[in-house]
């Protein structure tokens, strides 16, 4: 699932911007994704990954998924656009 996968390389600061739409690449600056890495890097590897829902708005697929980790539980909200592209990536805890 990509909703995890794009949390493990924020995890490791290693963003691969070829899946992001271009609006979402530019707004997540090498800054932000380090200090992403600095608050996500603790929480552990996750242990499990549970789709919620997935849906559509705005002419955009929305995925609501919940990530289990070592250390927490959390949300994540994905929005991709029809080429696949990541749009938006929202972590919050539940």
């Amino acid at each position: 699932m990509q909703a995890s996968a794009l949390f493990k390389a924020l995890q490791t600061g290693t963003l691969d911007r070829s899946g992001l739409g271009q609006e979402y690449s530019v707004f997540a600056t090498p800054v932000k994704v380090r200090a992403a890495s600095v608050v996500l890097k603790p929480l552990g590897d996750i242990t499990g990954v549970d789709v919620r829902s997935i849906g559509e708005r705005g002419g955009m697929e929305v995925s609501s998924v919940r990530l289990t980790l070592a250390s927490k539980i959390l949300d994540a909200l994905m929005y991709r656009s029809t080429d696949g592209k990541v749009q938006e990536y929202l972590l919050f805890r539940p």
